[in-house]
């Protein structure tokens, strides 16, 4: 279970779209240092009398923190978003204002004019991050990976408590 985590896991971390030509050589390096680590783990864990066990715990806690994540980064992202909107609807109700228009010659005028624009640009930059982080791209490569691992998480654990009754 640690084993198949660990190696999902280094699938995750690396981008598929990534070919071999894009990857570094230090990524390289430390991908080969990750499989060595990955194969000491295992080692250590079949020579305890509770691997599984250890391994099944790591695999939740996992499974744990991959939900907190993805918990974390829609609310978080629902939150600027939210902020983002409130921000462009006061920048546009400040710039439709006839006051800002017809006094051009105050101070501060031309740098209030350039916030405000660049408060409208933020907005959809925002919107359009807000998308990629909620549809596939991230958010939904994510919990797919969580549901992926959950499941082969308890394959594994059903197995072993069958394996264990046997015995």
């Amino acid at each position: 279970a640690l084993c198949l985590t660990a190696r999902i896991s280094n699938r995750f971390i690396v981008p598929s779209s990534l070919n071999a030509d894009a990857i570094g050589l230090n990524y390289k390096d430390d991908h080969m240092n990750s499989n060595r680590e990955v194969d000491v783990l295992l080692e250590i864990l079949m020579k305890r009398t509770d691997g599984v066990d250890v391994a099944h715990e790591h695999a939740k806690y996992l499974s744990k923190y991959m939900f907190s994540l993805i918990h974390y980064v829609q609310e978080r992202s629902m939150e600027e978003l939210e902020h983002a909107e409130r921000t462009s609807k006061l920048a546009s109700n400040c710039s439709l204002s006839s006051f800002l228009t017809t006094y051009r010659f105050l101070p501060g005028i031309d740098l209030m004019m350039n916030t405000l624009k660049k408060d409208s640009a933020h907005n959809s930059k925002i919107q359009s991050t807000w998308m990629i982080l909620q549809t596939h791209e991230f958010v939904g490569k994510l919990d797919s990976w969580r549901t992926y691992h959950d499941n082969i998480r308890k394959t594994v654990k059903i197995q072993w408590d069958k394996c264990l009754k046997k015995f």
